[in-house]
């Protein structure tokens, strides 16, 4: 954002700048050039706005800067508008074992983890039981490329990794989980899995 002094003559100086709107806090702005509290007449400075959206949707806020010589306050708000989108990708979004013979196994089902960010993210997985018995879903090894487990760290700029997973029904009747793979620092995170399998 940019601060021209337009006057013929005369410095103007910028007292304060403040975010306002739906999502003010996820907005922020630092000086990138030039000094704003002592603008000279035909002179400009820059401020730099960033946006760390703090949920996986639209957001928006206003940039009021407040200059104390213009009669009016400062030039009109700065509408700000940006998406927060979560880096993590987990597909599939949900497996279905069909019919395995109690106290058999499944064969492996795999989910695929993909970092689409910059960065490297710490990755956490658990399984929460819905229906059935706890421990007949269950990650397992014996992929290439296995994902961390329970937790480690998965590299950014689309980096993917892969978790196995396995039904081994102790019950005779339908079962369900919920896989949950979190990234620290990702506002969508669990990315849940829904696992259904029937034991007979």
């Amino acid at each position: 954002v940019t601060v021209t002094n337009n006057a013929a003559t005369g410095s103007i100086a910028v007292t304060s700048l403040n975010f306002g709107g739906a999502n003010p806090g996820d907005f922020a702005a630092s000086i990138q050039l030039g000094d704003c509290s002592a603008l000279g007449a035909g002179l400009k400075c820059v401020y730099t706005v960033t946006f760390t959206p703090s949920t996986e949707t639209a957001e928006s806020g206003t940039l009021s800067i407040a200059v104390a010589q213009d009669p009016n306050g400062g030039p009109p708000a700065v509408t700000l508008i940006g998406t927060g989108v979560t880096p993590l990708r987990v597909t599939p979004a949900s497996i279905n074992f069909g019919t395995v013979a109690s106290g058999h196994s499944s064969t492996n089902r795999t989910v695929t983890v993909t970092n689409n960010g910059g960065a490297a993210v710490a990755l956490s997985e658990g399984i929460t039981i819905i229906t059935g018995n706890s421990g007949d879903f269950a990650v397992t090894g014996g992929v290439t490329n296995p994902c961390p487990v329970p937790s480690g760290s998965l590299a950014g700029n689309g980096a993917s990794c892969t978790y196995a997973l396995k039904f081994t029904p102790s019950i005779d009747g339908a079962e369900s989980a919920t896989l949950g793979v979190s990234a620290a620092g990702d506002a969508a995170s669990p990315h849940n899995v829904s696992l259904t399998g029937t034991g007979n």
